[in-house]
């Protein structure tokens, strides 16, 4: 027997972030945490080996901010569907995470729910379209 949850990464700069958003998608039992790293180059090192179903990426971290980690994985990791976090709602933000390849772009401040809603979402249009 398959698992067949959802497989998640999570990158965020901020330890608080990531703990809070592992413990709410670990307590949802279609979703499964695969790891929660801390820069965008770590993003794009677990996004390679692990090949989540989605990648929750905030768009500024030290390093490699999220803009130029999601434009590399959805260029060399096929699959992936990253999903753009921020704090700060900025259309600059969601039109750049966008224009990297992020399917959905989510503020931290929207409910919890919101954000399983669009992984869920992701997953379900991923899983429609052709194997690349």
């Amino acid at each position: 027997m398959t698992d067949q949850r959802i497989k998640v990464l999570i990158a965020d700069d901020n330890d608080h972030v990531r703990t809070i958003l592992s413990r709410v998608m670990s307590r949802q039992s279609d979703l499964r945490v695969l790891g929660a790293v801390e820069s965008g180059e770590k993003a794009c090192e677990a996004a390679a080996c692990a090949k989540p179903d989605v990648l929750l990426m905030d768009v500024r971290m030290d390093g490699m901010g999220g803009v130029e980690a999601a434009e590399w994985v959805t260029s060399h990791v096929p699959g992936v569907s990253v999903i753009g976090m921020s704090a700060l709602e900025s259309d600059a933000a969601v039109e750049a995470m966008r224009d990297a390849g992020a399917v959905d772009f989510v503020p931290k401040l929207a409910s919890m729910d919101h954000l399983v809603q669009s992984i869920r979402a992701a997953t379900a249009m991923a899983r429609l379209l052709p194997a690349p």
